[in-house]
């Protein structure tokens, strides 16, 4: 038998819960009783901290338990992925009825769970201003491809793969859903959908479609997600630098730069000039950091020094490119694999 913590782990519940949930059927024990079942998706309430937040809300298939006694009526929730569902299901001697039919939406040989998480991460926060769709992250299928995007219209992450899904459709995924998927850690190689597919992008039809992704069962929020392509620049001209020699040019400048606007110039020629000014306390700090190469004429362009930082920290590889056309345009930085765009500033 599983451990409470185990147990948490799978269903998505606290181990609190779960142990309630446990004394809850040995209090049945010896005592004369009646029970009804009905299998269902219902919304339950979780405590774990996982990115130093609390989940509310989970969305999961339950069990739910009706029983009589001659002390009174009681109702239990059982998500159906534990397996304290199985000690219910024996202990009142009923037979498991098949689950809420899933059936495979998408496949993808690449576990997705760590791009998910990390888009999650750039997602705009709740009480921010902006697009609604953006304070979730995009599953695009585009062809054979599949694209993971998160934004807040300052900076984007965007990550490829390919995919078994042979059409164009776009789906949003809460950030409340990342996390629990990430509490579970377990890899996530295909999406299940639960109901009938109603493709809303080629038709103005109703109902909602039901998603399930190990077991989270979330429906569909039908917002349109911004154009984020529209803003990617062309990938021809680029610059290839050490990550790390970047974020120490970086630091040495930034306690200098404005505490609004975060700005940091920086003037692409013979290096990787950086220079930060604050005309209000009269401090300015430059450095410099040699290219590993540089492919297009000499630039000047600016960012917000937190973005930037946070962009780099994005990658694990040592030697990073990044793609800019014009200090108005957007930036690309990349590995080569996954991909972050980061919007210049002119404040």
């Amino acid at each position: 038998m599983k451990s409470n913590k185990e147990l948490s782990m799978q269903s998505g519940l606290s181990t609190q819960r779960i142990q309630q949930l446990k004394e809850i059927l040995k209090s049945f024990k010896g005592i004369e009783f009646k029970v009804s079942k009905e299998t269902k998706v219902i919304e339950f309430e979780s405590s774990f901290d996982s990115w130093g937040e609390k989940i509310d809300g989970t969305k999961m298939e339950a069990n739910v338990f009706s029983i009589e006694t001659k002390f009174g009526s009681y109702t239990v929730s059982v998500p159906t992925s534990s397996d304290l569902n199985k000690e219910y299901l024996d202990f009142f001697g009923l037979a498991e009825d098949k689950q809420t039919q899933i059936e495979t939406f998408a496949k993808f040989e690449d576990d997705i769970l760590p791009y998910l998480k990390e888009a999650a991460k750039y997602a705009a926060k709740p009480n921010e201003l902006c697009n609604e769709s953006m304070k979730s992250v995009l599953i695009e299928f585009v062809g054979d491809k599949l694209c993971i995007v998160g934004t807040d219209a300052h900076i984007l992450y965007l990550k490829e793969f390919e995919c078994e899904y042979s059409t164009q459709y776009q789906m949003l995924v809460s950030v409340d859903v990342i996390k629990d998927l990430a509490q579970r850690n377990k890899p996530i190689h295909e999406i299940g959908i639960a109901s009938n597919f109603v493709d809303k992008t080629q038709h103005d039809c109703e109902g909602d479609n039901v998603f399930s992704i190990n077991g989270v069962v979330f429906t569909e929020d039908w917002i349109k997600y911004p154009q984020y392509r529209n803003v990617i620049p062309d990938e021809t001209q680029y610059m290839e630098f050490e990550a790390k020699k970047m974020l120490q040019c970086i630091d040495s400048v930034k306690n200098c730069a404005n505490k609004t606007s975060k700005k940091i110039n920086f003037h692409l020629n013979g290096s990787i000039q950086a220079s930060a000014i604050d005309i209000d306390f009269g401090k300015e700090a430059t450095n410099s950091v040699s290219y590993i190469s540089k492919n297009f004429p000499d630039l000047d362009i600016a960012f917000n020094h937190k973005n930037l930082t946070q962009s780099i920290k994005s990658f694990k590889s040592k030697e990073l490119r990044m793609y800019v056309t014009n200090s108005k345009r957007a930036a690309v930085i990349t590995d080569g694999d996954a991909k972050v765009l980061v919007m210049p500033t002119n404040i």
